[in-house]
C-alpha cells in the first residue's frame, strides 16, 4: 500500500510544488526582536486542519515554565508569533516521529535580487526561488505534504506523527522549539528538514557569537588632539580571524562525520560596520568599528571552551600589535550559544531514514554533520528526541535569489512518507 502512496506524491507534484510556492509568497522575515510569522502560520493551521489533524497554536512565552529555563533566550517579542502542532494519533503500539520545521525567515536582504522577487515563489530552470525556500519552508512543505498524502491514501499508523513549525529559530532563537518541547511534545524521533542538501546529518555544529568593537577618534585629523582611526586596529583583528581559523584546525581533532565537509571548523565574520554607512554621512575617522564573527565548533564543545580559545587568542593577538596594544577592542557576546549536538550515525532513525532514502531515489545516501548551527540540540538536551536534519537541494540561504529544487522537494516527501510509515508502525 505504502507503493501506491510513493505513486501517490509523484502524480500529486504539482500540488508539492503549489504549496511550497503559497508558503513562499507569504512573507514570514525575522527581525530581532519581533517576527512576521503569523500569517505564514495561520495558513499553517488551515492546512492542518483540513487534513484532519489535532491542531494546537499557542504563543511561546504563554507556555508554562519557557522565561524560567536556563536555554531560555531572553529579549525576543512573541506577539502574534503562534507556534502551530499538527498531531495524528496513532492506534497504538507504534513509535512516535516529529517533522519540525521554522516558520520564521532570514530577511529579504541583500538587496535587489537578481532572478526573481524575494517572495515570488516563481520557477525557473527546474527551480523554486524566494525567501525562504532553502532555509526552510521546502523542507516543511515537504513533510506536511507527506503526510497529508499519507492520510488521504487511508494510511494506518501504530504510532504518532508530530508535526511542527515553530517561530523565532533564526539569529540564534530556539525559543519556539523550546516551548513545544515543555509543552509535552516529544516523541521517539525527529527530523528537522534544514537545509542539508538531501544529505542524512546527525550531528549539528555549534556556534557563538562575538561582537567586537573598537572606538575611535571621529573627525578631521587636522585640528589639534591625538587622533585614533579604528579601521587599522580592526584590520588585524581580521586577519587575526582567518589565522585563528588555521589554528583551529591544526589543533582540532576533525570530527568523523566533518572529515569530508568542505571548510569544516568555520571562523565566519559575519558584519563589519565602520563609520558613516551612507554616502552621503560625515566624512573622517570612523567614531567606531565593529564587526560580528561567528565561531562554529564540534559537538561537544562546550560554551566555556570556545569562549575560552577565542579570548585567549584574541589576548595574544593585542599583546602582538601595537595598534591593538595601544587600543584594545571591547566584545559582546550575541545571542546565545547554538550548541553542537549528534546522536549516533548507527541510530536506528538514521538507518531507517539511510533505507527510505534509497529506496526512493536508487542512490546510498551521505551520511555526515550538517555544515550549520540549528535548534536540534534541545531535542536531544531538553526533549529527549533523537535527532536528525535532512532538507531539500538548492542555495544562497540567507542571500540573493534563495532557491529550492522541485525534483529533491518531490524525492523528500517520498522519503518522509516512506520513513514515517516504516517508523510508525514498527
Amino acid at each position: 500500500m505504502i507503493e501506491n502512496v510513493l505513486e501517490r506524491i509523484s502524480q500529486s507534484s504539482e500540488e508539492i510544488v503549489q504549496f511550497t510556492q503559497q508558503l513562499v509568497q507569504i512573507p514570514s522575515e525575522n527581525v530581532p526582536p519581533s517576527g512576521f510569522e503569523k500569517k505564514c502560520q495561520e495558513f499553517l493551521i488551515d492546512f492542518l486542519d483540513n487534513v484532519g489533524l489535532n491542531v494546537d497554536f499557542f504563543i511561546p512565552t504563554d507556555v508554562e515554565g519557557l522565561t524560567e529555563h536556563p536555554a531560555f533566550l531572553a529579549g525576543r517579542n512573541y506577539e502574534n508569533r503562534p507556534n502551530v502542532v499538527g498531531v495524528w494519533k496513532g492506534e497504538g503500539g507504534g513509535k512516535s516521529i516529529i517533522i519540525s520545521g521554522h516558520a520564521d525567515t532570514s530577511p529579504k536582504e541583500p538587496m535587489p535580487w537578481i532572478k526573481s522577487e524575494p517572495f515570488s515563489g516563481e520557477i525557473l530552470d527546474g527551480n523554486i526561488y524566494g525567501r525562504g525556500t532553502f532555509d526552510m519552508k521546502g523542507g516543511l512543505a515537504a513533510g506536511f505534504m507527506a503526510v497529508k498524502l499519507l492520510k488521504e491514501s487511508g494510511i494506518r499508523l501504530k504510532g504518532d506523527v508530530i508535526l511542527e513549525s515553530v517561530v523565532d529559530e533564526e539569529y540564534g532563537g530556539a525559543n519556539g522549539t523550546l516551548a513545544t518541547i515543555l509543552k509535552g511534545y516529544k516523541a521517539d524521533a525527529a527530523i528537522i528538514p534544514e537545509p542539508t542538501g538531501m544529505v542524512i546529518c546527525p550531528a549539528m555544529r555549534g556556534d557563538q557569537n562575538f561582537k567586537v568593537i573598537i572606538q575611535g577618534s571621529s573627525g578631521m585629523p587636522y585640528t589639534s588632539g591625538e587622533w585614533i582611526n579604528p579601521v587599522y586596529g580592526m584590520a588585524s583583528i581580521i586577519k587575526g580571524m582567518r589565522l585563528l581559523e588555521q589554528i583551529r584546525l591544526r589543533n582540532s581533532d576533525i570530527h568523523p562525520l566533518y572529515k569530508d565537509v568542505p571548510d569544516p571548523l568555520p571562523v565566519i565574520i559575519k558584519k563589519l560596520k565602520a563609520g558613516e554607512v551612507e554616502e552621503h554621512g560625515a566624512l573622517g575617522i570612523p567614531a567606531d568599528c565593529w564587526l560580528l564573527v561567528g565561531l562554529q565548533t564540534f559537538p561537544p564543545t562546550t560554551e566555556e571552551q570556545i569562549d575560552r580559545e577565542f579570548f585567549n587568542f584574541m589576548d595574544s593577538l593585542i599583546e602582538t600589535d601595537p595598534e591593538l596594544k595601544k587600543n584594545p577592542p571591547r566584545y559582546e557576546k550575541r545571542f546565545r550559544y547554538v550548541e553542537p549536538t549528534e546522536i549516533s550515525a548507527s541510530h536506528p532513525i538514521v538507518k531507517e531514514i539511510e533505507s527510505s532514502f534509497h529506496k526512493v531515489t536508487g542512490r546510498k545516501a551521505e551520511v555526515k554533520g550538517a555544515p550549520f548551527p540549528c535548534d536540534a540540540f534541545l531535542f536531544n538536551k531538553f526533549g529527549d528526541t533523537p535527532v536528525i536534519c535532512l532538507g531539500p537541494e538548492g542555495a544562497n540561504a540567507h542571500a540573493l535569489d534563495e532557491f529550492i529544487s522541485i525534483e529533491s522537494l518531490i524525492d523528500l516527501t517520498k522519503i518522509f512518507a516512506l520513513a514515517i510509515f516504516n517508523w510508525c508502525n514498527s
